[in-house]
């Protein structure tokens, strides 16, 4: 879908003009005086004719005001014009920094000027015959776009008798079995489409519906006009007389008031778009090319004769939910080629340093083909700009023959706008409308992006544990973590009442986690939630997982500073064990190893040995305190680019084999010993364990330690963050090192730790 790229001041608007006719050089306009000019034309937009009609010829005008940005312009103006059909931008005839002879609009005086469409306006955006035109939006603007005539789009209504020729839809029942979306019968081949366009009051907003597609030259067809259910309100069509294999097409849509639309198939497993052309045959072969001068916006796919994957590993059985050690992973910027081929050949380093558990932020089809994935368009189709279908299997089926889960990061509290759900019920600029049954015109609470849902709504449930199914079923994935979960609420609130409790957005939480439980009963729920104590307690004793940020404490205890380092949140005494899923970073925190080089103190600022030293030791006491633990990727390396380089969400470097510097691979080394110790001695970090930890200690004369014992096994972690002393700490048990089991520790031994440096010891 098109939309024109302008800054947040940026705005369209339409030229209305008033006289027809008109010519594009100035030598060849007739002579107007200057004071015809300001009888004949109004200031702002005219247009004439009147009632434009697509195929007739068309002028626009524009007399700058008084007080116009463009007012007393002596320089070349162009117009940004487009076909307009619900805030989408169509047959744009010049991008918005590309100034054409076409768009230069003709200088006519008295700051008034003209843009003429002799050849019609349907020829003038070379508009395929058949296409309605109802609307055309402009922007006016000087050369480079730094002044434009309105801080709003502008547009101009167009009267297409399209809409008075279309017959009556045929009425029938939708045929047994199908549901909606994309149905394949594997007898015979033949597909059943079926498009739900009711509204939350239970109408329809139009009147008819075509399938369009490769099927028939993308041309609208009687026979292939779509038959309403007026029971179930839905349209629908079989297409038995087609060839096999895959197909492209697009719902077209015409309503009361001239309204139309062309959409893509909300459910379907592959899309389409102009942007395609980006991906690397390399990462997406055999990508299927965009129909050029066929049609525009997003294609939904269906394939009669798919490929079936065969699974390798289906019957794997991940960790229980307190041994979790989860490592988070952006497919874009993870390897060089960033898809999911890169990602796997890597999957046995993953494995080797401990982890057992891999998170893939979004990888739902979204917007584009660069993005960290939380603008999701479609829910059933997975992005091509990291691999085919069958690579995303593979990916999955590999990452259980080494004894890894599959964590999805899905987006279910709002989507992009050229979601279909958003689009069919929306309004001229692409916001969702009163009547829309899945989102809220605006959202309830303060952290809404794109589209908000109504989490209260049935459509929406229903929408939700449909791909949340397909999900599982398709993809074999072992549990989602929920994006911006805490956002799951029709309760109106603000920054300081969003985290109180919230009965209804606990019980929308539950249900959805029942529902995967069902279907694959050890399964992980993971929430972004950051609600307050009440509701998480009880989301957590419902089998849930709350995202747990420590990402301020260790980065400052990773800088040396002691202030606003207590580690003690990381585990909450009061909680099921399972509960929190702790993390140093995520992809939403600036890297610690950053802020050590950026404003750590002076003794460890610019020494990469004394940096990787404190890593290490925040890093000890993180992964062995008890619970679920996440790493964000390349932490093992101590990843020092900034989150802010190349903008938030934004492309980084990736990391390579070059780049790991000695210490670095120390590092590692020190990650994969303390997961070591994790699986050597699983009881310390199960249930029943009973643990003492001293992780906020302030002043930083004595260390910090953390002491676990369960049954014969025992465990204690001693640490000296003091950046410029050594501390002693005096034993009260028997212990051996854990590196070195033939040295015993005896009760009362005095150890004397150098700065920032750590001590694991166990019992025999």
């Amino acid at each position: 879908m098109y939309r024109h790229p302008k800054p947040a001041a940026l705005s369209l608007f339409f030229l209305l003009v008033l006289l027809a006719g008109g010519c594009r050089k100035d030598a060849d306009m007739p002579s107007v005086e200057p004071e015809d000019i300001l009888k004949n034309y109004p200031e702002g937009l005219s247009w004439s004719p009147e009632n434009p009609k697509p195929d007739e010829p068309f002028v626009i005008n524009f007399r700058a005001p008084v007080g116009s940005p463009l007012y007393g312009a002596k320089e070349d103006l162009y117009a940004h014009l487009g076909v307009v059909n619900q805030g989408e931008w169509q047959y744009v005839p010049a991008a918005w920094d590309e100034n054409t002879p076409k768009m230069k609009m003709v200088s006519l005086g008295e700051n008034v000027w003209r843009l003429s469409m002799k050849e019609g306006i349907r020829t003038f955006f070379g508009a395929k015959a058949g296409v309605p035109i109802t609307k055309i939006g402009v922007v006016i603007r000087n050369a480079d776009g730094s002044k434009k005539a309105f801080p709003e789009d502008r547009f101009i209504p167009v009267t297409d008798p399209l809409f008075g020729t279309l017959p009556k839809a045929v009425e029938a029942s939708l045929p047994a079995g199908v549901r909606e979306g994309i149905n394949i019968n594997p007898l015979d081949k033949s597909v059943t489409l079926v498009l739900a366009d009711t509204d939350k009051n239970g109408s329809s907003p139009y009147t008819n519906a075509f399938v369009i597609g490769d099927f028939n030259d993308w041309t609208r067809l009687d026979r292939y006009a779509m038959k309403r259910d007026t029971e179930k309100e839905l349209w629908w069509i079989t297409l038995d007389d087609i060839a096999g294999g895959t197909h492209l097409f697009q719902y077209e849509l015409f309503g009361a008031g001239d309204r139309y639309l062309r959409l893509a198939d909300p459910y379907t497993e592959k899309i389409v778009t102009p942007e395609d052309k980006e991906i690397p045959a390399s990462v997406y072969p055999g990508a299927t090319p965009y129909p050029e001068g066929k049609t525009y916006g997003t294609i939904s796919t269906f394939d009669t004769d798919p490929d079936e994957y065969f699974w390798q590993y289906d019957k794997f059985s991940g960790p229980k939910a307190e041994d979790l050690l989860v490592y988070e992973i952006l497919l874009r910027d993870f390897t060089p080629t960033g898809d999911l081929n890169g990602a796997k050949k890597r999957l046995p380093l993953i494995k080797e340093m401990g982890f057992n558990a891999v998170e893939l932020m979004p990888v739902q089809e979204f917007r584009g083909n660069d993005s960290w994935g939380y603008n999701p368009t479609y829910y059933f189709a997975l992005d091509k700009a990291y691999g085919t279908k069958k690579d995303y299997q593979a990916f999955t089926d590999e990452c259980h023959r080494l004894g890894l889960a599959v964590i999805l990061d899905v987006v279910f509290n709002h989507m992009d706008s050229d979601s279909p759900f958003v689009r069919l019920y929306a309004d001229d600029k692409g916001n969702p409308l009163p009547n829309n049954p899945f989102f809220n015109v605006r959202a309830p609470h303060p952290y809404s992006v794109f589209n908000d849902f109504n989490h209260e709504a049935e459509r929406t449930q229903e929408l939700v544990t449909r791909s949340l199914d397909f999900l599982m079923d398709e993809y074999r994935v072992d549990g989602f973590r929920f994006d911006l979960s805490k956002g799951f609420t029709q309760t109106v609130s603000d920054e300081k009442t969003v985290g109180n409790y919230d009965e209804k957005r606990v019980s929308i939480l539950t249900r959805y986690a029942d529902f995967i439980k069902t279907i694959k009963p050890n399964a992980y729920v993971i929430l972004e939630h950051f609600a307050g104590e009440e509701e998480e307690k009880e989301l957590a004793e419902s089998g849930m997982i709350l995202w747990r940020n420590l990402n301020n404490a260790f980065a400052q205890a990773g800088m040396g500073y002691s202030e606003n380092s207590d580690f003690t949140p990381l585990l909450r005494s009061n909680l099921p064990l399972w509960s929190d899923m702790g993390y140093m970073e995520s992809h939403d925190e600036e890297r610690v190893a950053y802020k050590q080089k950026t404003y750590g103190v002076s003794s460890i600022k610019d020494r990469l040995d004394k940096r990787v030293d404190r890593l290490m030791l925040g890093t000890a006491f993180f992964l062995l305190t008890p619970g679920p633990k996440m790493v964000w990727q390349y932490g093992e390396y101590g990843y020092d680019v900034s989150i802010e380089t190349n903008g938030r969400t934004g492309r980084k470097p990736v990391w390579t084999t070059e780049l790991e510097e000695p210490e670095r691979v120390r590092l590692r080394e020190g990650y994969k010993l303390l997961a070591q110790v994790r699986h050597r001695y699983p009881d310390l970090f199960d249930e029943g364990a009973a643990v003492e930890r001293n992780v906020s200690v302030n002043d930083w004369t004595t260390p910090r330690s953390i002491r676990i014992a369960n049954g014969a096994d025992e465990l204690l972690l001693i640490g000296n963050f003091n950046p410029l002393a050594p501390v002693s700490y005096t034993t009260s048990g028997d212990f051996v090192h854990y590196t070195d089991l033939s040295t015993p520790v005896r009760r009362g031994t005095t150890l004397t730790l150098a700065p920032g440096t750590y001590l694991i010891l166990v019992k025999r």
